[in-house]
């Protein structure tokens, strides 16, 4: 089952969840995983995070990421849709930081998603 999130709701929605996945695809197309601490930046209305040079490789490339943010743990489910998997295609870019680059990834199209229930 999956409920759409306004682009712009995103923010809100992960903001107690600890950590995501920021998932790419090499240029052979196998899938690219890294769990990161992605963090909203007001002043450019997108995730910021640290990553490494095949995720910058990759976005370079596609000019996209998904970030998907874990379900909140069972007991400490509070909220509605806390159950759910968070998952945000964004538009994105790398900016160079020496040795490593940041992640600028702005949500185009968000869902929640859990599996459906029997």
């Amino acid at each position: 089952m999956s409920v759409r999130i306004e682009p712009s709701d995103v923010a809100d929605a992960v903001n107690r969840r600890p950590y995501a996945y920021v998932v790419t695809a090499s240029d052979d197309g196998r899938p690219h995983l890294r769990a990161v601490v992605p963090r909203w930046s007001t002043s450019v209305a997108a995730f910021t995070v640290r990553v490494g040079t095949q995720t910058s490789r990759n976005v370079a490339r596609a000019g996209t990421v998904t970030l998907m943010w874990p379900p909140i743990p069972s007991a400490e489910v509070v909220e509605e849709f806390d159950d759910h998997t968070v998952s945000a295609d964004c538009n994105a870019r790398c900016v160079s930081e020496g040795d490593s680059f940041e992640l600028v990834a702005t949500p185009a199209h968000a869902v929640w998603h859990r599996p459906a229930r029997a």
